[in-house]
């Protein structure tokens, strides 16, 4: 399989199975990682968007006041750089997609062309549950939902793609997360 995406609840481990299987290699990756900021108590205050090395952060959601703020404009610009530069790199990591950049035509336009592409690709795909939530911190509506789900369906629908659904702790998402790795990087 050329493309995995691990989705699911929040918590159990997706992220974390993959940056584990990847281990040393994730610097040299192409794409993006989300990466969650919390204050002193733990809770998320922003998620930034990050090169797969950890540079060139910039705040995509800030929690910290309200009316909780999306910056929906670095999708369309660093973002789209990134997925059209990853092609330039041994393989691809997206962690993660599904979230309120699926509101971006260009961003779509652009993952779209990547994922069609013999490249090989790793990531998060924001599950149905952890999407409920957004929708409601951040009032997202009706075409949010129409978009993530025709993205669910786009990846279900390629030969070359594996949507594995993890469950709490699931030791299965790490297995597949690994047989990526080996056979693509």
């Amino acid at each position: 399989m050329k493309k995995l995406f691990l989705t699911g609840a929040v918590g159990c481990g997706k992220s974390t199975a993959i940056r584990q299987a990847l281990g040393e290699a994730l610097p040299g990756a192409g794409g993006f990682l989300t990466v969650r900021q919390k204050d002193d108590t733990g809770r998320a205050v922003a998620y930034w968007l990050t090169r797969p090395d950890g540079s060139d952060g910039q705040v995509i959601i800030d929690y910290s006041n309200k009316p909780y703020r999306m910056h929906l404009e670095v999708f369309e610009s660093t973002g789209v750089a990134l997925l059209e530069r990853a092609e330039e790199s041994p393989f691809v990591i997206l962690d993660e997609i599904g979230g309120f950049e699926v509101l971006s035509d260009a961003f779509l336009d652009a993952l779209k062309r990547l994922l069609e592409r013999d490249i090989p690709v790793i990531g998060v795909m924001k599950g149905a549950a952890p999407a409920s939530k957004m929708i409601r911190k951040l009032g997202l509506g009706e075409e949010y939902v129409r978009r993530a789900e025709q993205l669910r369906k786009f990846l279900r629908s390629r030969e070359d793609t594996l949507l594995y659904e993890c469950s709490q702790f699931d030791p299965e998402g790490l297995r597949l997360a690994r047989a990526w790795a080996e056979e693509n990087i």
